[in-house]
């Protein structure tokens, strides 16, 4: 063997044990501290051509769009997909003080600190989306679709809200009467235009309250 061919040897050798990303797959989850265990999905091959799968790793953050008490958060369960990054120190102090941490110098790239982030998918499996235009919300079969237009669509019937063109014709200047708890009963006056009178609720709630004090007309104005 040559010096080429052995510092090459040597070479890929070390890079064996270097991790950087891989998909995986959720085996348990923790919701309340957003850790799983995960199985890497792709197997170590060795130069005989012997396969060799991974470990299943415990005690994987997961990863989801926060800062500070704003969240999205995911429903995680067995069987779900993820792509796992390995950190290129290791991240055991980091984990459990949160702070500044010391760091070992044998271990990088280890597959021992992986982090998960769900949302990678085999070609295998069907979208969820339904085109390229669009924001989509969704979960189930329900979604929540912002249009390119800025019209909003809330679940599978497609109920436009908010800044339908439609509503804002329909809603735009016109006031109508209505009573608030502990007041007569419930009157309105009628448009011109045959759209019904909008006629609130005797135990409407206003957040965490119901409305207390009397009022005896509004307008509501789509954005």
């Amino acid at each position: 063997m040559n010096v080429g061919t052995a510092i090459k040897d040597l070479v890929k050798g070390m890079l064996a044990n270097v991790h950087t990303c891989m998909p995986g797959k959720i085996i348990s989850y923790d919701p309340t501290k957003q850790k799983a265990s995960i199985k890497p999905l792709l197997k170590r091959t060795y130069i005989d051509g012997q396969e060799m799968p991974f470990p299943v790793i415990t005690e994987v953050p997961v990863v989801f769009p926060r800062a500070g008490s704003a969240g999205l958060i995911l429903p995680v369960n067995p069987g779900d997909f993820v792509l796992l990054l390995f950190s290129e120190r290791t991240m055991d102090q980091w984990l459990s003080k949160g702070t500044e941490a010391t760091t070992l110098v044998e271990r990088q790239f280890s597959i021992n600190d992986a982090i998960a982030i769900p949302g990678l998918f085999p070609f295998t499996e069907s979208g969820i989306s339904t085109g390229n235009a669009d924001v989509e919300l969704v979960f189930n079969n329900q979604k929540i679709i912002i249009k390119a237009n800025g019209n909003i669509e809330l679940g599978v019937g497609t109920l436009r809200a908010l800044i339908d063109e439609r509503i804002q014709a329909a809603f735009n200047g016109h006031g109508h009467e209505y009573v608030s708890p502990g007041g007569p009963a419930i009157t309105s006056t009628p448009t011109n235009d045959g759209i019904p009178p909008l006629i609130i609720p005797h135990t409407l709630s206003l957040g965490t309250g119901l409305l207390q004090t009397p009022v005896t007309t509004s307008k509501v104005k789509a954005l």
